[in-house]
C-alpha cells in the first residue's frame, strides 16, 4: 500500500498539519493530511483527491520530497500549495505552522521523522 501525505504550504511559508479525530487510528496525534493511493493513481493525483474529500481544500501538488516505509506502508510526502483554508470534516483540529513550530506537536509515527526533517 502507498499513502500520499501533503506538505501543504501557504504563500507565507507556513505548513498545514491536522490532528486526527476520535475513533481513528492514532487519534489525537498530528499528521500531514492525505490518504491511500488508488490503483493507477500518482502520488500527486491522490493528494489532490484526498485533500478535497477530507478538507475541501484544492491544492497544486508538486514533487515528492521524501518517501518513507513504516510497517510495510510506503508514504510519499508531496509538496503542495494552496491559497484557501481547509474545512475540517474528519480531523478534530488543524494548524498552519512554521517548520520550527512543528517540534512542539506530537505527530503520528509515520509523520514524525518528516516533521523533524522539515524543522531542522
Amino acid at each position: 500500500m502507498r499513502v500520499s501525505a501533503g506538505i501543504v504550504r501557504r504563500k507565507d511559508g507556513r505548513m498545514l498539519i491536522c490532528k486526527r479525530g476520535v475513533g481513528r487510528n492514532n487519534a489525537h496525534l498530528w499528521e500531514f493530511p492525505g490518504g491511500k493511493q488508488e490503483a493507477g493513481e500518482s502520488a500527486q493525483e491522490c493528494l489532490q483527491r484526498e485533500l478535497m474529500e477530507e478538507l475541501m481544500l484544492p491544492v497544486v501538488p508538486g514533487r515528492i520530497v521524501r518517501t518513507e516505509e513504516k510497517q510495510g506502508i510506503l508514504f510519499d510526502f508531496v509538496e503542495a500549495e494552496t491559497v484557501q483554508e481547509p474545512q475540517l470534516t474528519e480531523h478534530e483540529a488543524m494548524a498552519w505552522v512554521t517548520p520550527r513550530e512543528m517540534l512542539g506537536y506530537r505527530f503520528c509515527p509515520a509523520d514524525t521523522e518528516t516533521a523533524h526533517w522539515l524543522a531542522l
